[in-house]
């Protein structure tokens, strides 16, 4: 009943896109930005990534 409403993808997604955006202030600090030849299919997997893991570790039985 209660994830009838907030669906358990819908949090995990705004996890990852928040990852992904502290992820991206990191590699900009670190300089590793400038470098990256295909920047939003980068931070896309990675948003991605993070998502599926926090979905792995928090709401599978």
């Amino acid at each position: 009943m209660a994830g009838s409403y907030f669906p358990a993808w819908l949090l995990c997604a705004v996890i990852g896109i928040a990852g992904a955006a502290f992820t991206r202030v990191l590699f900009i600090r670190i300089g590793l930005d400038d470098i990256l030849p295909l920047r939003l299919l980068v931070y896309s997997c990675i948003a991605f990534i993070i998502a599926m893991v926090v979905g792995l570790c928090f709401f599978i039985e």
